[in-house]
């Protein structure tokens, strides 16, 4: 819609977005990413095409999600110790996401587990 209403007007807009969502109607060229490094803030164009990506691509390539921390591997940590032997992934399962599995996943020690449906 806004695409739209910005061609009638001979508009453009800027936006300020987190969202994949909106990345992904939006071509590379007409994307700027910020990044604040050491009291500095870079503008870079994203290193994939964003319009029509898929979003797991765009949240990591863009917005870098896989290098950041995630609140809900703290988490895990505390219940599930380096040093835990077995998971029961199970029981687990119906309590964590999908990213979470796989993070306990590569976390587990077990080489020989199985995953049932």
């Amino acid at each position: 819609m806004l695409k739209h209403l910005l061609k009638d007007l001979n508009s453009f807009a800027i936006i300020a977005t987190h969202s994949s969502i909106i990345t992904r109607e939006v071509d590379r060229e007409a994307v700027n990413v910020l990044r604040r490094i050491n009291n500095f803030t870079s503008i870079t164009k994203p290193s994939i095409q964003t319009y029509g990506a898929d979003l797991e691509s765009i949240i990591s390539e863009v917005f870098e999600d896989d290098l950041e921390r995630k609140v809900y591997e703290d988490s895990l940590d505390q219940i599930i110790p380096d040093d835990e032997d077995e998971i029961d992934f199970i029981e687990v399962n119906s309590e964590v996401g999908n990213s979470g599995l796989i993070y306990l996943l590569n976390k587990s020690s077990d080489d020989d587990f199985q995953v049932e449906n």
